[in-house]
């Protein structure tokens, strides 16, 4: 198991503590032996001015439980200057039953039986007590204010008419269960998570993993801070003390080269009837999850508001302008071209491509991109190709999800294709030589578990396979209710994210997914440099330079948290080399 070991000596307290990679290809469940580990006396983290920088760790008490715990973290700092403490969220990683995937199929696809039901570490909570998990019955309870809190059953599987009503106990007390009903109203799902880490315990001989995260601002000073987490209970004894070691690097990271979208179904009701949902969201849910977006990189993820009401319409857009997810282009799926030929149909696709031009401008925004017939084959490209046209010739452009073969049908009427699957080259060499984009999707499927890849496939893969961007299927979209893995036959949800009534829970997944996209940052920032006619760098380091992103272009890419050390080492040689020539 990969590890990020800082020391073997033990502190003398009654717990000890692991660094651990958070986005590593093993999961960390409570009851997993501590010889797997190697205990720290410190941990590390390293990062730009500007990005949200990673770090996990497992606490694990070896002989004594403890209750009513909380974790306070001082200022980083160093001798110039200091990053506020409010800029570092803790979020404990909540292990949590979810459906199993089936066997003899890849192993990130998102088909499962809910019959079968597995640990998995998933959901990123402030409140560990906001999911309770009954082992003897494989359940799953999540808290609600209605206003008196109370505890509803979320696991019920298609078919299952009895579910046992159940006494839990949680940090702070006991809670009844309620069964699990469809309603995902507000009033009767009325779920949020704290604003920041609350009372957690800690079990005797079980591990509990923490992910931290460290907004650190765009004016931070380069240079070696340092801080410590400190665990303790309510007489305020210590119970275990962790140096956090902070680096920020003396560079700026550059944007992304690849474009970074998502199928988002976000939108706003036109009759004000919002749910804990995929689609229907409350304003305050709506900025909620865009902001939650742009800060995981994603910034110009898929509109599903409808045109229809266009007053609505221009209301969401101000969301996005406001929020920041915004680009030039605007990835429109809810006004389909389709494969509706006849006059007056043509004619209305023209209008509406005329309108959006002429409105999302006001925006921020510069083309609208159509969305064709989902992953349609043959026939029904072939259906769609006198509607693609006309949205090219209104100034609008073309994008869809498919296959292989797709442009030998469409040629360059499609401007952009959300490519299905492992990275083909060889649709990538079509696309480009039409002068289309190709874009990455199901690879994996949202709905794995599997952060690891979520990282590598979205971030340093796409970069090397020479794709221009990613939007996987979807943010958020259940097959049922979306807090439910078990009412599905087949498919688990897609849940990269799930809904509060006031924001959002993040997952280890999404937060993987984050990680990818300010991977290809760094690599994007190098290429930069290297590129770059009017550099001042010498020979010998554009050589080492060189002789490292071709290496990434032809070699392994894995770990991906090793392979961006590597990068950024060189973009700290490349610096320090380009200070001195200036």
């Amino acid at each position: 198991m990969a590890l990020l070991l800082q020391s073997e000596a033990k502190a003398a307290y009654p717990a000890n503590f692991y660094q651990i990679d958070p986005f590593s290809d093993f999961p960390i469940l409570a009851d997993q032996g501590s010889e797997n580990f190697k205990i720290s006396d410190s941990i590390y983290a390293e990062g730009c001015a500007g990005e949200r920088i990673h770090v996990s760790i497992i606490v694990r008490p070896e002989t004594q439980s403890f209750q009513g715990l909380k974790m306070d973290i001082g200022p980083l700092k160093n001798a110039a200057s200091e990053i506020n403490e409010k800029l570092v969220d803790t979020r404990i990683v909540k292990i949590w039953y979810q459906s199993k995937p089936m066997p003899g199929r890849k192993n990130y696809h998102r088909r499962a039986d809910p019959r079968e039901r597995i640990l998995i570490p998933e959901l990123l909570l402030h409140d560990e007590s906001l999911v309770l998990v009954d082992k003897s019955s494989q359940h799953n309870s999540v808290k609600l204010h209605c206003p008196a809190v109370k505890y509803k059953n979320i696991s019920i599987e298609l078919g299952e008419e009895q579910i046992r009503t159940t006494s839990l106990r949680f940090p702070g007390g006991n809670a009844t269960v309620e069964p699990n009903s469809e309603s995902q109203c507000f009033d009767e799902f009325p779920v949020r998570d704290l604003a920041n880490l609350s009372q957690f315990e800690l079990i005797a001989g079980e591990n509990k993993q923490f992910l931290i995260t460290i907004a650190a601002p765009e004016d931070a000073v380069p240079g070696e801070y340092q801080t410590n987490l400190r665990v303790s209970d309510a007489s305020e004894k210590t119970i275990i003390l962790i140096p956090l070691k902070l680096k920020i690097f003396d560079f700026k990271l550059e944007k992304s080269s690849l474009s970074y979208s998502i199928y988002y179904r976000g939108q706003l009701p036109a009759d004000d009837k919002v749910k804990i949902s995929s689609d229907k969201k409350s304003e305050t849910q709506l900025t909620a999850e865009l902001k939650d977006l742009v800060s995981h990189g994603v910034t110009n993820p898929t509109v599903y508001q409808k045109i229809d009401d266009k007053t609505l319409f221009e209301r969401y857009l101000r969301l996005r302008q406001i929020t920041g997810a915004v680009g030039s282009e605007l990835f429109i799926v809810s006004r389909q071209s389709g494969p509706e030929n006849t006059e007056v149909a043509l004619a209305g696709l023209e209008a509406d491509v005329l309108w959006l031009k002429k409105v999302i401008t006001n925006y921020g925004f510069t083309v609208p991109y159509i969305y064709g017939k989902d992953e349609a084959h043959d026939d029904g490209i072939d259906q769609q190709l006198a509607s693609w046209k006309m949205v090219q010739q209104a100034g609008g452009k073309n994008f869809s999800s498919g296959y292989q073969g797709h442009f030998e049908r469409s040629g360059s009427l499609t401007d952009l294709l959300i490519f299905h699957g492992d990275n083909d080259t060889q649709e990538r060499d079509k696309a480009h030589s039409l002068g289309s984009k190709i874009f990455s999707y199901h690879n994996p499927q949202v709905g794995a578990d599997i952060p690891q890849l979520f990282r590598l496939n979205y971030g340093l893969q796409l970069w090397k396979n020479g794709f221009d961007g990613a939007m996987p299927y979807a943010y958020q979209h259940p097959e049922g209710f979306i807090w439910n893995d078990f009412d599905d036959a087949i498919y688990k949800d897609h849940a990269l994210t799930y809904p509060t009534v006031d924001g959002v829970i993040s997952t280890l997944s999404w937060e993987a997914f984050g990680a990818g996209i300010d991977d290809v940052r760094y690599v994007s920032t190098l290429e930069s440099i290297v590129n770059n006619e009017n550099s001042s760098l010498s020979a010998p380091v554009l050589k080492e330079a060189n002789e490292l992103l071709n290496a990434l272009r032809s070699g392994s890419i894995t770990p991906p948290a090793e392979i961006r050390r590597n990068i950024a080492q060189m973009l700290l040689k490349v610096h320090e080399e380009l200070k001195s020539t200036n």
